[in-house]
């Protein structure tokens, strides 16, 4: 070979590799784009999260920059998203105009699940990005870029044309544009439909992801001229690492207000993680209770239980009388819902026995009952303060009817029971007579609610065993909830 004049690849060797990479390409992403032409309301609900996590994803290796600030403008039909987080790398920007992960192994990457940024494409097949990127690994040297994808093709022919279309499209300019932008232009109801739904579930759920997600410093909502802004405000220490943290709503036209929530986290080191990921691994959990202004439980009615940083949308049936967060949960490939079915190891070729990613998510849950003991034991012993404590019973009535990756068994046996457990030892029902154990010390019921399925009767049972039996009745508003 030495003796052999050597000469440049070929340019057939070249062309095969540019039509190998859009193949890739394609078998890629043309099964979730089949998929999102008819979309699960879940998909409709979570592309603004998924732009969420793209942000604060930017800055997972950045040291100079811990926050971000991001702006959502609607306009009839045209949606943008707006970030300043850090610039792209190279890697980053061709992972996302062809569909590459490229951070699966970064803890810190919630990114690092599944399809992610295709399901924004409810809104819109055809997106444009406008940024600034890296010019080299020195990360010392910047330009701007814009590029628009096109990934409306029904067949394998045109979605090559689509990415073909996209490559044209890049151009990089000297001047920078200090923000990252995804604009995204709604062509069908059913885009119309996706930013209904996403911005729904924006508002209900952006005030516990802005707790979750320390990077996130203010987000504003700008929906066709009314503007809603929401800062976070200081946390302030009540006891024994347990905090309250405020979210201020400002909205156009109308008074602000306020969302409330106290909230404790671990961090403690697992040694089942630090053997699965071969580098020290801690785990990391919070759970959070809401408050109103008057310190009334906020019930949790129809949003999810169990955040991974961001909401898993599709989790709702989970429901419990707190919301848990950690950035280590594992779940399925669409952050629909925590895997749970299996076993809690499974073979490696060369570490043997280790924990399986079943195994990790229900580690953590079983970390959440010391939480959840917690932040019930002070808000027992806090009872003239705090009101309304019969909703940490929330969820442990029976177990979710669940189907997703949920084993039901295991969920009763390991979460509910153990919570129905911590439950009985405080006292959380208001009676006339003060805050009342749900049980005696020797097991009996000691709190009696009168029931019928006509109200007024109800309210008449109620009043007549006010007379007998007043230090076991709940207090009548807390009666009829």
């Amino acid at each position: 070979m030495n003796n052999k004049t050597r000469i440049e690849q070929p340019q057939s060797v070249n062309g095969a590799l540019t039509n190998l990479f859009h193949q890739m390409y394609i078998s890629n992403v043309q099964n979730r784009l089949r998929e999102l032409n008819e979309p699960t309301e879940n998909d409709s609900k979570r592309w603004v999260w998924e732009l969420i996590q793209n942000a604060k994803d930017s800055i997972a290796q950045d040291e100079n920059k811990k926050t971000i600030d991001i702006k959502l403008t609607v306009r009839d039909k045209e949606v943008r998203f707006l970030h300043n987080g850090s610039p792209f790398t190279a890697k980053a920007l061709l992972g996302i105009l062809y569909k590459y992960s490229a951070d699966k192994d970064n803890s810190e990457s919630t990114g690092r699940f599944g399809t992610g940024f295709l399901t924004t494409h409810t809104l819109s097949k055809i997106v444009s990005i406008e940024g600034d990127l890296y010019r080299d690994d020195t990360n010392n040297s910047l330009c701007g870029f814009t590029a628009t994808m096109y990934r409306e093709g029904l067949d394998e022919g045109e979605l090559l044309a689509g990415v073909k279309k996209m490559e044209k499209s890049r151009v990089y300019t000297e001047e920078l544009n200090n923000w990252t932008t995804f604009t995204y232009n709604l062509k069908t109801p059913q885009n119309e439909n996706a930013l209904k739904l996403g911005l729904e579930n924006f508002i209900s759920n952006i005030a516990q992801t802005m707790l979750f997600c320390k990077e996130l410093n203010s987000v504003e909502l700008d929906n066709n001229g009314v503007f809603t802004k929401i800062f976070r405000k200081e946390s302030h220490l009540l006891e024994n690492d347990i905090y309250v943290t405020e979210f201020e709503f400002k909205i156009d036209g109308e008074n602000p207000y306020i969302r409330k929530f106290i909230h404790k986290s671990l961090k403690k080191h697992s040694e089942e993680l630090t053997k699965r990921f071969k580098t020290d691994r801690v785990i990391r959990l919070t759970a959070t209770i809401e408050i109103d202004d008057n310190n009334n439980l906020i019930e949790n009615q129809d949003t999810p239980s169990h955040f991974c940083v961001l909401p898993l949308v599709g989790s709702e049936k989970y429901i419990l009388p707190i919301y848990l967060n950690s950035p280590d949960f594992e779940p399925d490939s669409e952050r629909e819902s925590l895997l749970l079915v299996g076993n809690d190891s499974e073979e490696h070729s060369e570490l043997g026995t280790i924990i399986s990613v079943v195994g990790i998510n229900r580690l953590i849950l079983k970390e959440s009952v010391a939480l959840y003991e917690s932040l019930v034991a002070y808000l027992s012993k806090n009872e003239n303060e705090y009101h309304k404590l019969f909703l940490l019973a929330k969820g442990l009535k029976k177990v979710p009817k669940f189907e997703k990756n949920f084993n039901k068994e295991w969920f009763e046996d390991e979460i509910i029971k153990p919570y129905r457990e911590v439950l009985k030892k405080y006292a959380v029902v208001e009676t006339k007579s003060g805050n009342q154990k749900l049980f005696t010390e020797d097991g009996a019921t000691n709190i009696i609610i009168p029931k019928d399925s006509k109200i007024e009767n109800q309210t008449k049972i109620y009043d007549l065993s006010t007379e007998i039996f007043a230090d076991k009745l709940p207090l009548s508003d807390i009666s009829n909830d």
